[in-house]
This record gives C-alpha cells, sequence and structure tokens, in this order.
C-alpha cells in the first residue's frame, strides 16, 4: 500500500481495518469493517432498494447457493451482515482505507480511499460494528446518505462520511450546471 494505490495483500490486514474493493469496473467501491482474520462486517442494499424480501426468499433458496467458508447466502442480502473475506470481495481486489492523512494526500487521492479524520481505537471500531450487527441498526439503504462507506467510516470514527456519495454529488451538481448554461 502506497500514496498511488492502497491495494493490499490479505496478510497486511488487522481487524479493525477498514477495507474496500472496487465494483463495476471501478465505479463504486464496498467498504467494510474487518472484525476477525477472515472475517468482515460490512453494509448492503437489498435487491432492489428495499423491494427484496429477505424472508420469502429464504423459503425459494438451495444450500448449495452458501458460501462454505462462512454460511453467506449471496442471494439473500440486505442490511447490516458478517461474510468471509471471499464474500466480501467477490473476486475483486483487496484495497485498505486510509485514516489520519494530509490534507494534500486526501485531495489527491481518490474519493472514498482515505480521510484525514483519524480513527478510533480497535476495539471501540469492532464494537461498534458488531453492534450495528447484532441489532441491525444502521437504518434504511440509501446510496447517497446512508450506504456502506458511511457504515464503515462510523465505525471507524463515529462519523457516517460517504466521499464518493459526495463526489458523485458534486459531479452531477456541475453537469446540471453546465447543462442549463
Amino acid at each position: 500500500m502506497g500514496f498511488l494505490s492502497n491495494k493490499v495483500d490479505r496478510s497486511q490486514l488487522q481487524p479493525g481495518d477498514h477495507i474496500y474493493s472496487y465494483r463495476k469496473r471501478k465505479s463504486y467501491a464496498h467498504h467494510g469493517i474487518l472484525v476477525e482474520p477472515d472475517r468482515v462486517i460490512h453494509y448492503t442494499a437489498a435487491r432492489g432498494f428495499g423491494s427484496y424480501s429477505s424472508v420469502s426468499a429464504g423459503k425459494q433458496r438451495k444450500k448449495k447457493n452458501r458460501c462454505e467458508n462462512c454460511g453467506h447466502d449471496p442471494n439473500v442480502e440486505g442490511g447490516v451482515i458478517k461474510t468471509c473475506i471471499d464474500c466480501f470481495l467477490k473476486g475483486h481486489d483487496l484495497y485498505k482505507y486510509q485514516y489520519g492523512v494530509s490534507l494534500a494526500h486526501f485531495l489527491y487521492k481518490n474519493a472514498g480511499t482515505c480521510t484525514t479524520k483519524q480513527s478510533d481505537p480497535v476495539d471501540i471500531v469492532i464494537s461498534r460494528a458488531t453492534e450495528l450487527l447484532n441489532n441491525q441498526g444502521f437504518g434504511e439503504y440509501d446510496l447517497f446518505e446512508n450506504n456502506c462507506e458511511c457504515f464503515a467510516t462510523f465505525c471507524k470514527t463515529h462519523k457516517p462520511i460517504s466521499w464518493q456519495a459526495y463526489a458523485v454529488t458534486i459531479t452531477m451538481i456541475v453537469l446540471v450546471g453546465i447543462t442549463i448554461l
């Protein structure tokens, strides 16, 4: 991991780390908190953003869809979940979010990869993530205001922030402004 890339090897991770992986040709990243050597707590949207019923889907699914390592069923997502790293990554590369970077570093990096804020101690980070998992207490998923990055930054700093959502919002505002002119 360095200034140009936050890509890491699994051997470099520690419980309490905020990790992410890019999806859909790097158009966005999925974020989570490593809580055990091979377990990640992360926040996912329900299929169709709220239209997917995990109860009815549970009756229809077959056990063969479940991960042999952690038991996760990829057809039943939604809310705060705990999976193995392989289920979290879904075949994509692994990256580690950076905390306490300089302002220059923050401005240089892609949105959603680092912050100038300091992380809380590891035991508090893991405790927050575990409490949210046990209580399913992170609210309704919202792509811009309550997403997986908000979840992970909340666990690390007690402040739910999504820099990648801010970047998309600003881009949309600029594009609308240009269109209106």
